[in-house]
């Protein structure tokens, strides 16, 4: 039985099935209510939506046949159900009623079992039908006024439809995508494989959860937050729908928060602890050799003394820049100190290293001629060629050398390392 009172209509005017109907219907604490022809039925219909019609053929007035078109031809009342009671009983009769909208049909002499098993399973089919359109239309709601782009799409991919945020975000309108496949779309052509296999997974009934970046109509990647749901009905896959949060701004945050973390504040270099940690991972690797070097502003003190602090970082940032117009970009060049800079020259041997030690000099040469302000800084390298050496213990190699050099480039002038 269903669940609410409901409002049944009876359309008879033979007094003795009304009261059969009636006596039927008894104990099933449905509402009901009796119009005896065509021309009153209409009218109670018109003030009160029955949830369901019982519906003699032969009434005075306006026979069944008719009362039924009307019902059927006016959007206010032509989702209600509608059964036909009747005496007639050919085929053509029963056929007629149907293609004018009836839902079924029940023949004279009413059956009691039969009569409630058919109206209560027109009233639950009611029931479902009108919580599934409602579900919709709260779907359908919060699809379109939804803050997020939103896609649906089908069992093979293909875009069924999107909302208003996805076109004012990814710049499409639906005839543009519609019958598409959802990857090509949203990727650009780019068949990244790893992409494909998250909505393979969605659409193998798993909900999905990533980052990645999607693009645009215009090509331009959007980083998103991908919730995929898959949508199953009737205990089979149908499709599915994926919203794309866009976190373009957080992961900006985030870059941000990592530079700062991983980079020396005064000159943009890497800092110490990237440093520290790149060692670490290059110095597993079996690709050999691996060259480093240190470097270091000579007389940055006296520097800061005779001149100030302002002066001194200004010798610092040259310098960076000088170490870094050497270098490549697999090169990782970072201030592990006040004074200090050291470089890793991965897949890099003695040759190299050596030239870019001595560029290092050149260009501190040219500097010192074109300005007032020398700057000088001494710089030595050291090579990892074989796996029984590890990093630290070249850097340490290099670090010696360097101070060799500098103790004899500044050994005449009686002068130390600062």
């Amino acid at each position: 039985m269903v669940d609410k009172k409901q409002l049944i209509l009876i359309i008879e005017d033979n007094k003795m099935n009304i009261q059969i109907l009636v006596n039927i219907m008894k104990g099933t604490k449905h509402q009901i209510a009796i119009a005896k022809n065509g021309k009153n039925a209409l009218k109670f219909v018109k003030k009160r939506f029955p949830d369901l019609i019982l519906l003699d053929i032969m009434i005075p007035g306006i026979d069944g046949y008719k009362v039924c078109e009307k019902l059927k031809n006016d959007d206010l009342t032509k989702e209600i159900p509608i059964i036909f009671i009747s005496a007639l009983n050919d085929v053509k009769d029963k056929l007629k009623g149907f293609k004018l909208g009836a839902v079924d049909y029940i023949s004279k002499p009413f059956q009691e079992k039969e009569v409630l098993a058919r109206i209560n399973t027109h009233l639950k089919l009611k029931s479902a039908k009108e919580k599934l359109q409602q579900d919709n239309k709260w779907f359908k709601t919060l699809f379109e006024n939804a803050t997020e782009p939103i896609i649906i799409f089908d069992k093979n991919h293909c875009i069924v439809d999107i909302n208003d945020e996805f076109k004012k975000v990814f710049r499409y309108q639906l005839n543009e995508v519609k019958g598409m496949d959802i990857d090509d779309v949203m990727e650009k052509g780019k068949k990244n494989a790893a992409n494909r296999e998250g909505t393979k997974l969605l659409l193998s009934g798993k909900q999905v959860q990533l980052e990645e970046k999607r693009y645009s109509k215009n090509g331009v990647a959007i980083d998103c937050l991908i919730k995929g749901i898959p949508v199953i009905i009737d205990g089979k896959l149908a499709g599915g729908f994926v919203m794309y949060v866009d976190i373009t701004e957080i992961k900006k945050k985030e870059e941000k928060i990592r530079y700062i973390s991983l980079h020396d504040k005064m000159t943009g270099l890497y800092n110490r602890r990237y440093f520290e940690d790149e060692m670490s991972r290059i110095n597993k690797s079996r690709r050999l050799p691996v060259s480093l070097i240190v470097a270091d502003i000579d007389g940055l003190k006296k520097i800061n003394d005779n001149y100030g602090h302002k002066k001194g970082d200004e010798y610092i940032k040259r310098s960076a820049d000088i170490i870094n117009s050497v270098t490549r970009s697999a090169d990782i060049v970072a201030r592990i100190g006040g004074d200090e800079f050291a470089v890793i020259l991965p897949h890099t041997g003695k040759k190299v290293a050596s030239e870019v030690v001595k560029r290092i000099q050149e260009i501190c040469k040219k500097e010192s001629y074109k300005s007032r302000n020398k700057i000088s800084i001494s710089a030595a390298y050291a090579v990892k060629d074989n796996q029984s050496k590890s990093l630290n213990e070249v850097f340490k190699q290099a670090d010696e050398n360097m101070y060799d050099l500098k103790r004899k480039r500044y050994f005449h002038k009686g002068e130390i390392r600062k």
